[in-house]
């Protein structure tokens, strides 16, 4: 039978210390856990050098089992009834300084939580979270293969696959291979983050054309766009998949610059 929520949860060890291992724990860390399910990645995190432990679980149930096992032994952790989609921003507000975050959550909560991560005021200066393997895939990809997903996650992060995690690995078995993916937040995250986030939505608009075709249009002339991919070092049949973090940064300075974008 599935689980409530459209949960999997872990059974064996290996996938939650290696999630753990990437949030590199110390003393004063605060951590946000988003899922905890059955407390099969909370009690690892725990098993760590930490200060407090904020998990967020939306079944009433898990949430109670949460707090009977762990509360007496874990003063430090603290079980927060609620949905993600309408706690986290508050959780997260309520907090100073620097905090980590991870989670094994359903997988249709994913796009969710990576975009809500990058809009935080203050996001989390490590996470790392369990998911599906495809879509870990495109958050990490590099130049060559780049993707609409790396974009907007790499103007706050950094990602990076830590270990792939085959679907026996989980009950029940989802119907794919999952990937623990990390994020470290980026020391100077792009500046201008309006203008980089409408080119790159413009760049994918049609990911297999040819760049400069899908950033010309609303005012923005061919001459001016071919100009701009010379000045950055890319040729003009140049693809959506030949960018990088970087090279949308500078394209969103200078077509914006010229008025352009």
């Amino acid at each position: 039978m599935r689980q409530p929520l459209g949960q999997h949860f872990l059974k064996t060890p290996g996938p939650a210390r290696a999630l753990v291992r990437a949030l590199q724990l110390g003393e004063s860390d605060t951590v946000v856990e988003v899922g905890p399910g059955h407390g099969e990645l909370t009690r690892h995190i725990l098993a760590e050098p930490h200060h407090r432990i904020i998990a967020i679980e939306r079944d009433v149930k898990l949430a109670a089992g949460l707090v009977h096992n762990n509360k007496e032994k874990n003063p430090s952790l603290e079980v927060v009834h609620g949905d993600i989609r309408e706690v986290l921003g508050s959780v997260a507000d309520s907090l100073e300084g620097d905090w980590k975050l991870a989670g094994n959550i359903p997988y249709y909560l994913t796009s969710f939580l990576v975009r809500q991560m990058g809009e935080l005021a203050n996001p989390p200066r490590r996470a790392a979270l369990l998911m599906q393997k495809e879509v870990a895939e495109r958050i990490a990809a590099g130049p060559g293969s780049f993707t609409k997903l790396a974009a907007f996650v790499g103007a706050w992060a950094t990602p990076e696959i830590v270990t792939l995690v085959p679907k026996t690995a989980f009950s029940p078995p989802p119907r794919v291979d999952s990937a623990v993916l990390s994020f470290i937040r980026r020391e100077h995250p792009v500046e201008n983050r309006a203008a980089y986030e409408d080119l790159a939505r413009r760049a994918f608009t049609q990911p297999r054309k040819v760049l400069a075709n899908n950033l010309t249009g609303d005012g923005t002339e061919k001459a001016a766009v071919t100009a701009a991919l010379e000045q950055v070092g890319l040729p003009t049949n140049a693809r959506p998949q030949d960018l990088s973090v970087e090279l949308i940064a500078k394209l969103a300075a200078i077509l914006t610059y010229s008025g352009k974008a």
